[in-house]
């Protein structure tokens, strides 16, 4: 969460994550005032220690463009991609792809998600199909 906007943030949850232990953040002390909506196992801090490289970050991104979308979907990713599977709200699956680039002129309109399946993992993002 640490990205130079929290306090552009009007809500915050993080509850039902167990394992979750700390969550990066602009400003530790502005972040427990307002958000409150955390198991109680977790806490926030300005530096939590994270093992990954500003690299492995890259693999596991990825840019969704347009979005919203309305005849065709782009994936931006320095990853190589596996595989792509959309789902509806109701996680049905509703396509797969495996280039970066495809139509979804097929979909309804609504908002899906999308998981791409790369080498380093598998990365979820939300778009709306107009």
């Amino acid at each position: 969460m640490a990205n130079g906007n929290n306090t552009n943030f009007t809500t915050f949850n993080a509850t039902n994550n167990p394992n979750l232990s700390c969550i990066q953040v602009d400003d530790a002390t502005y972040s427990t005032t307002n958000w409150t909506d955390i198991d109680a196992t977790a806490s926030f801090s300005e530096n939590c220690g994270g093992t990954s490289s500003l690299e492995e970050y890259n693999a596991l991104s990825i840019n969704l463009f347009p979005n919203p979308a309305s005849s065709t979907l782009t994936i931006e990713t320095v990853a190589t991609i596996e595989s792509i599977h959309i789902f509806n709200v109701n996680g049905t699956l509703a396509q797969s792809e495996t280039t970066n680039n495809f139509s979804v002129e097929s979909l309804t309109s609504g908002i899906y998600i999308i998981h791409v399946k790369t080498a380093e993992g598998v990365i979820t993002k939300r778009f709306v199909k107009e």
